[in-house]
This record gives C-alpha cells, structure tokens and sequence, in this order.
C-alpha cells in the first residue's frame, strides 16, 4: 500500500496534495510533519516521528493550557523492557530511561553533537526508579561523545568523572581547575580565581587570584585570614602580645608574676586574669621577658617562662638564675628571657619567679607567632 496522506484541505486534487505535504504517515509507520523524508543519522537511529521545516518551522512545542500548576507542558521519554509500550517489565540498573541528542550535518548525515542521557541509577522497584543524568559533549576530531558530567541518583554532580564521591567532585588528567571570575575580573586564562590543581599529574593544589587583591578567608561568618595583594598575612594579624606592671610592686617570691598594663594584645590571646599568653594555633613562637631583682643581695634568684604551670625544664619550662655579684646600687640585677619555643594549640605560657621584682623598673614580657 503506498503513502497515506492527509491534508490541510480535502479540497485539493492529488497533485496539489503531492506537492504541499503537511503531514506524512508512510508504510513503515514513519509519521513525516513538514517532510516526506527520512534523515540519515550516524547513531542509527531510524525515527517514527520527524519534524522538518525551514527556519523557525523546524520545531515542536509542547503547550499545557489548563491548570499548569509545578509542572507546565511535559515531554516524557520512557523506558520498558517489555514487548509493548503497555508491557511494564522492570528495567534493570544502567539501563537507559531516555536520551535528547543534540546532532547537526557533516556534509553526509546527521552527526551528534552532544547528548542528555537518563539511566537507572541502582536498583529499581515498585514506585521506585532511582536515576542518573549523564551530559555528553563530542570533542573536535573525535568519533563519539564523551561523558564530561553527571547527576547520580543521589544528587552528587561528577565532572570529568562517573563515581562523584562528594556533593561536587572535579576530576581531570591533567590541570583540573576551578576558574571564577566576574564581569571586572575579565574571562580569560589569566582572570580571575582558580582553584585546582598546580599542574600536570601531581599531587600539589593550589588557590591562585589573578587579580590585584586579596584572598580572604573565613570561619562561622566571620573572615579569620586575608593575604594581601602583596602576599602579607594581615588578618587574622599575628597572634603577639606585650604586657607591663610598670610603677606596681611585685615583691612576692615563687608566684606568676602579675602584670597590670597591656600596651599589645593582637589576637586577645593574652588572659589579664590569669597573666598568661594561649597559643591559638600550633606552631614556632618567640618571647621575650626583662625584669629587674628587688634586691641587690638576693642570691641565685630565677625566673621561668613556663609551659602550662611546669617549673620543669624545657619542654615544660625556661629557666634563667642570677647571681649576687652582679648587683645594682639599691635593685638587683636585670634578667632577661629570650626564647623560641613550640606550642601545640591550646599550649599556655606564663612568667614565674622565685624573687622579688624591683617596682619602679618594671617587668616586660611579650611574645607572637613566628610561623
């Protein structure tokens, strides 16, 4: 049986219905709007239903006009592995649910460009069909598309990879990077934040802004660390303190030594109620302390930079005694502490002496984080 042909005007004579053909049903159950034919497509796909037309005729609109409600007009692509499209067997996981291919001429057939793809992503059940979209993209040269992102069935996007193991996981052969910029950054290779990889197949990351400004960090809505333009540390500043008890006494002997007046507390890791300093992050710190004996005939006087409350030696304590003989006409002798010590986080130091402490001379200590 040749052609079935129907018209917009049954009015017509077949020779005018031959030459404007709206629409098209053949014998192989092709159905033909806008066009007899049948296209050639490199992915062999033979379709039943072919939309053709020149310009903005080449398309198909899906239009919803009662109650639209969340879900607007609907495009549904199924999938059994039934004989029928009544036929419910159950697909099974990786199977494919629905595919929209993207393909454009090569100068011989239809080619794809680029693909969405659904896919069963686990094991489906009763009202229950877990899913997976994969986004393909065909390179220059290649023969085929290939998977550059997906959505598994529980939400974690993969780009470059089909195993996401985070919310969002980037993978790349080679330089995989992140690259964020905005409309005063500019868009090229040079513009902008990037954070990846330094650089070939290496284990070395980076977080680079290409931009004449600062990178900032932060914890609990509050910026904690900014690295300036020039490469300076300026906030949080470096945890460093200086501390005083100028014009007070401070003749008591094996006591922590009390001080009265903060002229630095950069960070307020310094405690004034306890007179003593609390690393807040591990790492390499210096201190310093200068102090002057009450009395000129005290003999083997000392004072310690303490760790956590130990008189113990290093790593609990630093120690440095003096002696009578170098004694001062109505005060004792200076002693000075100079000290770079480790600290864990949480670490405390405190200055402790077995002496009493000259008042109109004062004490000084201070100390801040060396790296």
């Amino acid at each position: 049986m040749g052609d079935r042909i129907m018209a917009k005007s049954r009015a017509r004579d077949w020779a005018d219905l031959l030459a404007d053909v709206p629409v098209r049903l053949d014998d192989n159950g092709r159905l033909g709007i806008g066009t007899s034919n049948t296209p050639s497509n490199k992915d062999t796909v033979t379709p039943k239903f072919i939309v053709g037309g020149e310009g903005v005729a080449g398309s198909m609109q899906v239009v919803r006009n009662t109650t639209v409600g969340a879900g607007g007009g609907i495009l549904e692509l199924s999938s059994t592995r039934g004989s029928d499209v009544n036929s419910y067997t159950i697909l099974q996981n990786g199977d494919g649910v629905g595919s929209i291919t993207f393909s454009g001429a090569d100068g011989t057939q239809f080619t794809p460009a680029a693909s969405i793809q659904a896919q069963v992503d686990g094991t489906p059940g009763a009202n229950d069909m877990p899913g997976r979209l994969i986004f393909a993209t065909t390179s220059d040269g290649a023969a085929g598309g290939t998977e550059r992102m997906r959505i598994d069935s529980s939400g974690r996007v993969g780009i470059g990879t089909s195993s996401p193991a985070g919310d969002l996981h980037v993978h790349g052969l080679s330089n995989p990077i992140i690259r964020i910029t905005n409309p005063n950054t500019g868009s090229t290779s040079t513009d902008g934040l990037i954070i990846g990889n330094s650089g070939g197949n290496t284990s070395d990351f980076q977080m680079y802004n290409y931009e004449n400004g600062f990178l900032s960090f932060g914890t609990n809505s509050a910026e904690r660390m900014r690295i300036d333009s020039s490469g300076r540390v300026t906030m949080p500043y470096q945890p460093a303190f200086q501390v005083t008890d100028v014009g007070q006494t401070s003749n008591n002997t094996n006591v922590v030594i009390n001080f009265s007046t903060v002229i630095l507390n950069r960070g307020n890791h310094w405690d004034m109620t306890n007179d003593r300093f609390t690393a807040p992050i591990a790492g390499v710190y210096h201190f310093h302390c200068h102090t002057f004996m009450d009395s000129p005939n005290t003999a083997n006087g000392a004072i310690y930079l303490r760790k956590n409350g130990s008189n113990n030696s290093w790593p609990n304590s630093v120690e440095i005694r003096n002696y009578t003989q170098y004694g001062y006409s109505g005060y004792g002798p200076p002693m000075t502490i100079q000290a770079t010590v480790e600290l864990a986080a949480g670490d405390y130091v405190d200055m402790y002496t077995q002496v009493g402490l000259h008042a109109n001379y004062g004490t000084y200590f201070g100390g801040y984080l060396v790296g």
